[in-house]
């Protein structure tokens, strides 16, 4: 190979490096709306109360669009330590100000961390096994289900459908709590949900149907965002048709065992 033609190999491998990284470039720029912003993760998993330390946390550039209010910013990361922590916080998950266990004047009131448009309602439910895993931060769905026409007396037997409420809201806070109704009193979870004008309405009325309806949770992955513009219902007669057809869809087995501690 003459000295030419090395010479030519190696400025055509550098200048297709060089369009490579441009190309490259542009991408990331169309992606993250050209800049990122360094909010604040946990990088070793911190339990509940433990206060927080430089070695707990890292950095983490996110694209803007990704980034909530609620996102510690990593320009605030000395405002967190030796603050602790509300809850347990999983290695790798974004640390937000609602995972600290603070006062007002250090965080700002309960109202400021709402992102703007939403409102905070606190709804009572049933105390069933999967709430006991629920936990402040995550997202849930939330269905209501209740009888499609008012019984003539109470031993009238009527259909119930469920429907959903609301979509990807947020928890707030998740207690058990002594609740009275219907002239008893009995253990409740009381839970605080970060959602629009209009979901906090709908589920204020739910909460005052009485005995014959209830309200559950379906807990989604923090990563799933997507809204169903027209999200499915279920009544009797699809209890019937389910069990009857054959199922539509099949899950997608685990690559493998998961230890028990990233379950709980």
């Amino acid at each position: 190979m003459s000295r030419t033609t090395l010479l030519a190999a190696v400025a055509i491998a550098v200048l297709g490096a060089v369009l490579f990284m441009i190309r490259k470039q542009r991408y990331t720029d169309q992606v993250t709306g050209g800049y990122l912003v360094s909010v604040v993760i946990i990088a070793q998993e911190v339990a509940e109360g433990t206060q927080l330390a430089p070695p707990h946390v890292e950095r983490l550039d996110l694209p803007p669009a990704q980034v909530e209010a609620r996102h510690v910013l990593l320009e605030d990361i000395n405002k967190i330590f030796g603050i602790p922590a509300r809850h347990t916080l999983r290695a790798g998950q974004a640390l937000r100000w609602t995972d600290l266990r603070a006062n007002a004047q250090e965080i700002g009131t309960p109202s400021e961390l709402l992102e703007p448009g939403t409102r905070a309602v606190t709804i009572y439910t049933g105390y069933r096994s999967f709430y006991q895993m629920m936990s402040r931060g995550d997202r849930v769905d939330v269905f209501y289900t209740g009888p499609t026409q008012r019984p003539r007396d109470n031993f009238e037997q009527v259909p119930y459908k469920t429907v959903v409420l609301a979509q990807n809201v947020l928890v707030l806070s998740d207690e058990v709590t002594m609740v009275e109704r219907d002239g008893a009193t009995r253990a409740a979870r009381q839970v605080t949900l970060a959602v629009s004008p209009e979901e906090a309405a709908l589920l204020e009325h739910s909460d005052r149907e009485g005995t014959r309806s209830w309200l559950s949770f379906a807990a989604r992955n923090p990563d799933d965002e997507i809204i169903l513009d027209d999200p499915p219902t279920a009544e009797n007669a699809d209890l019937i048709e389910a069990a009857v057809r054959p199922p539509r869809r099949t899950r997608t087995p685990p690559s493998g065992p998961r230890p028990i501690e990233q379950i709980l």
